[in-house]
This record gives structure tokens, C-alpha cells and sequence, in this order.
């Protein structure tokens, strides 16, 4: 029942941690099962909400799931009967965070995979003939309407129409270009792709018109990887071949330089290169000298790598991602099966002490059953600017936004007599960086 009283009392706390360290630090690796599912991991992926991550284990042919509020392996993605996937090389997922694209690097497929289930679906519906083939990147507009895969066989990038999964048109770089990773801008404008064939190029693609509209030539050597800045403005590129990252000017498509390393310098084989949400570090994965370079992006320069453990965990690193609220960096090592975490910084934190309980409004013959959420603001961590509340796990469906000027406190109105809600609290800072999630359900009365 609702009681007609107004009142708020703490109903559940759940505490949060924050791992006290120094900065850019190996902590540990994620703990596999035992057997381990990872097996000659490439691909890894971290969902919107920073909740779960995905690993493509490229020696099996499967995807292992992890917890990253535990750092644990929790299974493996449901394949089909026949399976799907096909040696798995990089994961993609869309921004409202429903839906992964595993893709299959040696085959002509891309799986699709429910986030809610982590089960496959299907396989992006390709055109006739087809254009996917040997995909070896994706990206997806921020809208989520549209991702474009690189496909390595036949130099093509295919354009993936999101709601539907199926490819609707097919942009032809060449037999011989050979294209490896994909970067694109935050306004979707322009998709950077990296060549490793033609000479070693970037192509430069309308993100309206999926036309090409230029290249960058001449200074690339053995490009593997491609970051573009939040604020769009610049693109780095790593060059394996002579142990450099070139700085391309989004605006002039121009590389004005490249980043200035260490002496000794610290990049060895840069295989991957990830950027902070909030756009002031950048990593680069070094997969033959098994460390992991730390870039000032303000002033292009290398500061040190990652601080790794004795006996350290980084063996061959290939690729780093970087949780949504920039705390935390998991990195895929390819030699030894195994996943690093590194801490970045302090995240912003959840809210604490969320309460929860049951009320009532009566005006003249009206009743409105109301639930009263109450929290107080996080004491460590960045400081919110807001706090955000959604009716499921995977923060997809919104109730509320509440500014952090504002009384802590939302009342959700017209609630059904005899039921239980459950509610999941964000905290999100200036920069829309969001802290993992707090449930609390309402079921008993205010007293």
C-alpha cells in the first residue's frame, strides 16, 4: 500500500569502491574462468554504460564476457547452432548500448549480439554481391544509425544501416588498399581510414554522402591504428613500421607532426592508440616492447608508460579501451591470453546513501501514489553535475535527469498500487562522463 504521509527514511545503502593508487597503474588482469575462455584475445569492447566488457578470442573462435565492477569473466556470448562466429578480430557497440557487432575476420559475416542476453541474433544482411570480407574494424555514428567496416580482402568499406543491420552501400578503395582501422569524427562528418596497402595512406569519407573526399599520403609507415579527439579536432595515427604517431589536423586533413617520444624512446611496434573521454591523454600500446606509452595530448609529448606490475602483465599489448568515465583502461594481451587493467584516474562516483519508499497525494476525491527516491552526493571522485535516473540495468530507458543545484530528491507520480519499482542512479560531471550505476527498489512505505 502507499501511505498518505510524506515522508523519506533510509531504505538501502550500497556502498561503491574507489581504488586508491597512483595514476596510470596496472592493478591486476580480469580473472578468467578456470578452464580460461580467453584464447588468443584481439578484440575488446566496453559497453556505454561501462558495465560489461567483450573480448573477441580470436584462437576459438568465441566472445567471453566480463563484469567490470568485478573484473571477472562471467561466460561466453550464445552463439547459434551453426556458430557465427569465425575467428572474431573487434567488437563494436552502439551508442544506446542494446546491441555488439562481433566481426569475423577471416569470414564474410558480422554477428550481431543482443546486449540484454548475450545471445546472436543473426548476421548483418549483406548486399549482392556482398561487400563484407575480411572485416577487420567498425565504427558507429553517434547517433547510432550508421557504422562502416573495414574489410581487408577487398578494400572496401562497408556502410551498415543500424535499424535494420544490413549493408546498403559499399565504398571501393581499391584492390590493393588493404584498409586496417577506422576512426570517426563525434559530428559523424568524416571517417578517417587507415591503408595498409596503397602506400600506405588515410582516406578521408563524407559521413553524409559516403563519398571520398581526400587523402592524406606520404608520411605513414605500417599505420595499425587511428583516435580522433572528443572534440574532433585532430587524428593520431600509429606507425609500426618506424616507431612514430603522426598528428593529422581534422580541419586541413594535413599531419602537422608527430608525437615527440622519450629518449629512450618508449614506443616500440604501436599496434593501438585510445584517447580519455575528457581528451587530455592519450595510450599507445606497444606490442614488442610490452608496455603500454602515456601522451600529453596538450603538448604531444610522451610523459612514461603505464606502471606495471612484478612481474609485470603486459605480453604483446594490441589493444586498450578506456571505460566511459575514464577511471579505468583494459588491455588485451595477445601473447599470453590475458586482459591488464590499468587505473587512469579517479572516476566520477555514484551517488550514496539512495533511499526509497512509497507515498501518496490526495487532492478532493484524487490519489496519486507516488515513489520518493532520496540520495546524497558521492564524497571522493569529480564532482556530478547532474545525476540521472533509469528504470533498467542497462541505463537505456531515462525516468529523470535531476541538475546537482537541485534538492537531491525526484518523485516519480502515478504509480500502480501494489508494486515494486526498481531504480537505477547515475551520477554524470560537466563533461557527461557517467559513474557506474546504483539500484534501490521501492516497495515498502514511507514511515
Amino acid at each position: 500500500m502507499y501511505l498518505r504521509n510524506f515522508c523519506v527514511v533510509v531504505f538501502l545503502f550500497f556502498p561503491f569502491f574507489i581504488i586508491s593508487t597512483e595514476p596510470n597503474t596496472v592493478i591486476g588482469i580480469v580473472t578468467d574462468e578456470n578452464p580460461p575462455t580467453f584464447n588468443e584475445p584481439y578484440g575488446i569492447a566496453i559497453t556505454p554504460n561501462g558495465l560489461i566488457g567483450y573480448v573477441g578470442d580470436y584462437g576459438d573462435s568465441t566472445v567471453s564476457i566480463f563484469d567490470t565492477t568485478t573484473n571477472t569473466v562471467t561466460g561466453l556470448v550464445t552463439d547459434l547452432n551453426p556458430a557465427t562466429f569465425d575467428e572474431p578480430f573487434s567488437i563494436a557497440i552502439t551508442p544506446n548500448g542494446t546491441t555488439a557487432y562481433v566481426l569475423n575476420s577471416v569470414a564474410t559475416t558480422i554477428s550481431i549480439v543482443d546486449v540484454a542476453t548475450n545471445h546472436v541474433t543473426g548476421v548483418v544482411t549483406d548486399l549482392d554481391p556482398g561487400t563484407i570480407n575480411g572485416p577487420q574494424a567498425m565504427v558507429i555514428s553517434a547517433d547510432g544509425s550508421k557504422g562502416y567496416v573495414a574489410n581487408a580482402f577487398n578494400g572496401v568499406i562497408s556502410v551498415i544501416d543500424i535499424p535494420t543491420n544490413s549493408v546498403t552501400n559499399g565504398i571501393d578503395l581499391g584492390g590493393s588498399s588493404n584498409p586496417y582501422s577506422l576512426a570517426i569524427t563525434p559530428d559523424g562528418s568524416k571517417i578517417y581510414v587507415v591503408e595498409q596497402g596503397n602506400g600506405y595512406n588515410v582516406t578521408i569519407i563524407d559521413g553524409v554522402t559516403n563519398a571520398i573526399i581526400g587523402t592524406v599520403t606520404g608520411v605513414f609507415n605500417n599505420p595499425y591504428s587511428i583516435a580522433i579527439t572528443p572534440d574532433g579536432t585532430h587524428a593520431y595515427v600509429t606507425n609500426a613500421g618506424n616507431n612514430t604517431i603522426s598528428i593529422i589536423n581534422t580541419t586541413t586533413n594535413t599531419v602537422t607532426g608527430t608525437v615527440t617520444d622519450l629518449s629512450p624512446a618508449t614506443f616500440n611496434y604501436p599496434t593501438s592508440v585510445v584517447i580519455t573521454p575528457d581528451g587530455s591523454t592519450g595510450y599507445v600500446t606497444n606490442a614488442s616492447g610490452s608496455t603500454v606509452s602515456i601522451i600529453d595530448l596538450a603538448t604531444n609529448t610522451v610523459t612514461g608508460i603505464v606502471a606495471d606490475l612484478n612481474p609485470p602483465t603486459f605480453h604483446s599489448p594490441y589493444q586498450m579501451v578506456i571505460t566511459p568515465n575514464g577511471g579505468t583502461g583494459y588491455v588485451i594481451n595477445s601473447s599470453n591470453y590475458t586482459v591488464s587493467i590499468v587505473y587512469i584516474a579517479t572516476p566520477i562516483a555514484p551517488p550514496t546513501n539512495v533511499t526509497g519508499c512509497k507515498s501518496s497525494n490526495v487532492f478532493l476525491l484524487q490519489e496519486d501514489l507516488v515513489n520518493i527516491l532520496t540520495w546524497n552526493a558521492p564524497t571522493t571522485g569529480t564532482p556530478p553535475a547532474a545525476y540521472k535516473i533509469y528504470s533498467d540495468s542497462q541505463l537505456t530507458q531515462l525516468v529523470a535527469t535531476v541538475p546537482a543545484t537541485a534538492p537531491l530528491k525526484y518523485v516519480d507520480h502515478n504509480r500502480a498500487a501494489n508494486s515494486s519499482y526498481t531504480y537505477y542512479l547515475v551520477s554524470v560531471d560537466a563533461q557527461g562522463n557517467v559513474s557506474a550505476s546504483i539500484s534501490v527498489t521501492v516497495s515498502g512505505d514511507c514511515v
